[in-house]
């Protein structure tokens, strides 16, 4: 009972904090996240064509042997491919610029925070603790809002134009899809449970190694006294 309660404590506040860099820290940058929104879905509507793009290919090409077509059918999938091209790259433009900024409004509020802590409160915290928050735990909230938030709002995305797509072509055949894909998604649920398990256990041995080796460079001169080598 008590594990269901801290993994729904931790739930909550995994969502306060997503909402907080949501609503606090995302808010000043609105106009280039929509930007990158807007390219997003370009990026999937042109994702999802080449596979709309098939069906004269095969059929006007390959079967009726329609050689008037070739030409328009070629410019067409060049283009779906060039623009598909352009918006990937803005909206990789508009993303690395929004969670850069955030990266830097948040080591910018950390540091702040720390510098008027009292004295206490890094005798009790190692200083390769601290430097891995600004480090290595800033990294990976930047991979979070810049990776992790993107892929899953374009593949989200991407979806739908092919979900839209396959209804569409043979509503038939998209509805028994859809009754296998309850299947296929429960393992994947589970794997991504046990990857945040092992990517907190990875962000607490980096800190670990951190303070390592900073209590290392800064003793070197103990260490190079005393033939500490080996030791350490």
């Amino acid at each position: 009972m008590s594990q269901v309660r801290s993994s729904s404590k931790q739930r909550i506040t995994n969502w306060q904090r997503s909402k907080r860099l949501l609503t606090v820290y995302a808010r000043p940058y609105a106009g280039s996240l929509i930007c990158g929104l807007v390219a997003m879905i370009f990026v999937a509507a042109f994702s999802a064509a080449p596979a709309k793009l098939i069906e004269p290919i095969i059929d006007d090409i390959f079967v009726s042997r329609k050689m008037d077509m070739l030409w328009p059918v070629t410019l067409m999938v060049f283009g779906v491919f060039l623009l598909k091209g352009i918006a990937t790259y803005m909206e990789s433009v508009f993303m690395a610029y929004v969670g850069q900024r955030i990266i830097t409004d948040i080591q910018k509020d950390l540091f702040s925070h720390l510098i008027k802590a009292d004295l206490s409160y890094f005798h009790n915290h190692a200083s390769g603790h601290l430097i891995s928050h600004f480090n290595n735990d800033v990294t990976k909230l930047q991979s979070a809002v810049t990776g992790t938030l993107t892929n899953i709002v374009k593949d989200a995305l991407t979806l739908a134009f092919f979900i839209a797509l396959m209804f569409h072509q043979d509503w038939f055949l998209a509805s028994i899809a859809f009754f296998i894909l309850p299947i296929a998604i429960l393992p994947v649920a589970r794997m991504g449970k046990k990857i945040r398990k092992v990517s907190l256990n990875v962000q607490e041995e980096m800190s670990t190694l951190t303070t390592l080796l900073n209590q290392a460079f800064q003793g070197m001169r103990l260490i190079k006294s005393y033939c500490m080598e080996r030791y350490e």
